[in-house]
């Protein structure tokens, strides 16, 4: 219940926020945690990208998201700290027609969890 809870709050907050990707979003980053994200790398067969704020502040403090539109297959998301250390690592497959959501705790031994939606 929690999970469905936070995932409701999640979306409605990627409504609300305008983050980046907006409604066309596949993955949404959620930090669910005490910690700031200050990027997200992601790390596909034959390129990384890295995404962060360009003056170098926090780029998802605690309670908010991110949305990030995928490119087709497996991608490794790792989030990283101020000092670019990794803080939360997991692997996602885009999936046609789904938004999938990257919770970050912070308590899960750098785990992040995964759930799938149907884009609205």
């Amino acid at each position: 219940m929690k999970i469905v809870i936070m995932s409701i709050g999640a979306l409605l907050c990627l409504t609300l926020s305008g983050c980046c990707g907006g409604e066309h979003a596949d993955l949404v980053v959620v930090n669910n945690s005490d910690r700031d994200v200050c990027s997200i790398v992601l790390e596909y067969s034959g390129s990384t990208e890295t995404v962060q704020a360009a003056d170098g502040s926090a780029l998802l403090k605690p309670g908010q998201t991110y949305g990030l539109e995928l490119e087709e297959g497996e991608v490794l998301v790792t989030l990283r700290d101020r000092a670019q250390r990794t803080i939360g690592q997991g692997r996602v497959t885009r999936q046609e027609g789904e938004r999938q959501f990257l919770t970050f705790d912070g308590v899960s031994e750098g785990s992040l969890s995964v759930e799938e939606w149907p884009h609205a």
